[in-house]
């Protein structure tokens, strides 16, 4: 692509991902304790930034979900939300609802736990149809729009100089990564299927390193978000994307044929877009734990909560390696 090697292209990747790192580290990470508002960052525009290269290397996702190379763009993200949540459970303040910067994780635990239930449903299947990935990408964006602050939600917010100059520098820095991650988008498109495997070990790498230095050193709770909310919007927006891949050609055609091609988008609904949803079910129900601790985590003592923790980061750790194994 633009005459660019496809190895020359994964080398960006790398330059663009060890970028996005040190941006997180030095303008986002140390601002999230006095940004007035948080939640815009951890709930928005963090998760896009680190779905959207995992979202571009669907293009060479084939047919067999259950294929090692096809596995990582669709589900590999909830196994690094999952270590990132064993981390987070680890601390005493996780759940401390008088922290400065507490974000109370309810709703989102429930939307968490539906998002699992429905990968799990559709690993039931274990075929995706294009009437189903449409509806999944639909409630993805839904998700997305009702996790944006409004107007009113902003304006109660007591802004004092200094939250003022950490909310925008978190802003700015958090801009910077949704450009470069938009970049490494088009790097990882350009490095083709020759290497998809590592383009997507290189983003779900970067994603897994930002979730787990906000479950240490982020707000109460922010890591926790973070990696519930990329799990479980990459996981529906990588559903929905895969069915969009397959009616593009269709609408194409229908622009440039119209009747001809027309008569046959009745049957689309009911086309097969992949199968081998069956080997996703470890990650649905690591999805589906990760929600059930967002909403019950405050309720387990600081023993309960570190077992927890422990028990799905070394869960995470062992479905990595028999995945890449």
């Amino acid at each position: 692509m633009f005459g660019i090697t496809p190895t020359i292209w994964l080398i960006v990747q790398i330059a663009l991902a060890c970028v996005t790192i040190v941006i997180w580290f030095v303008r986002v990470l140390p601002n999230l304790y006095r940004a007035p508002q948080p939640r815009l960052l951890l709930e928005v525009w963090a998760p896009v930034a680190l779905i959207v290269p995992v979202l571009c290397g669907l293009g060479f996702v084939g047919t067999g979900i259950h294929e090692q190379q096809h596995w990582m763009p669709t589900a590999g993200v909830v196994l690094a939300a999952m270590c990132a949540v064993g981390v987070v459970l680890l601390r005493n303040d996780v759940h401390d609802n008088t922290a400065r910067r507490f974000i109370h994780s309810g709703f989102a635990g429930v939307v968490w736990t539906i998002a699992g239930i429905m990968l799990l449903m559709l690993a039931a299947a274990d075929v995706l149809t294009v009437i189903v990935g449409q509806c999944v990408f639909a409630v993805a964006a839904i998700l997305l729009w009702m996790n944006t602050p409004s107007e009113q939600e902003l304006a109660t917010i007591v802004r004092a100089d200094d939250d003022l100059q950490a909310q925008r520098a978190a802003s700015i820095g958090m801009l910077l990564i949704v450009v470069i991650a938009i970049g490494h988008g088009i790097a990882v498109v350009g490095g083709g299927q020759e290497h998809a495997f590592t383009s997507a070990g290189i983003a779900l790498g970067t994603a897994l390193l930002i979730m787990i230095a906000t479950s240490i050193y982020g707000p109460a709770t922010g890591g926790l978000r973070l990696a519930g909310w990329t799990a479980s919007l990459g996981v529906l927006f990588a559903i929905g994307v895969l069915s969009m891949l397959h009616m593009l050609p269709h609408a194409i055609a229908i622009a440039s044929n119209g009747k001809e091609e027309a008569t046959a988008i009745g049957r689309l609904p009911s086309i097969e877009v992949a199968r081998g949803f069956a080997a996703v079910a470890p990650e649905a129900a690591g999805l589906i734990a990760v929600g059930l601790l967002g909403l019950v985590g405050d309720r387990l003592s600081i023993a309960g909560r570190r077992a927890a923790g422990a028990i799905l980061a070394l869960v995470s750790v062992c479905l990595l390696l028999w995945r890449l194994l």
